[in-house]
């Protein structure tokens, strides 16, 4: 029986870098972001979303680059990475739907550093 539990996915960032991890992680104990428990998206994997009215769907992953600006010590560089959401299609206006206003179930994405 599949479970019923269902868990949120946060972005974060380090340094211009953003990466995801679920909401109830990613933090060390002095508050900064842990970028040891991120976790590995794939654009075009297929997952199972949880939205806001209770119902669920297997819906793809979509992903596109983000670029930001970093200053550090008076060096400025460019940082890319994926930012990551749901394209939806409904009644025929197109939308991105960003992950903190989803649920996923607990385990669909693993760690980063885990085989």
């Amino acid at each position: 029986m599949p479970s019923t539990k269902w868990t949120q996915i946060a972005e974060r960032n380090d340094w211009g870098h953003i990466f995801y991890t679920y909401a109830n992680e990613g933090l060390s104990p002095a508050g900064t972001n842990d970028t040891s428990k991120a976790l590995v998206l794939t654009a075009g994997r297929s997952v199972e979303v949880r939205w806001p009215d209770g119902t669920s769907s297997m819906e793809k992953l979509a992903s596109e680059t983000a670029c930001e600006n970093v200053s550090d010590m008076g060096n400025s560089y460019t940082v890319a990475s994926l930012r990551f959401f749901i394209r939806i299609n409904h009644k025929g206006i197109k939308a991105e739907v960003p992950f903190n206003k989803l649920k996923f179930r607990p385990n669909t994405f693993k760690y980063k550093d885990t085989p």
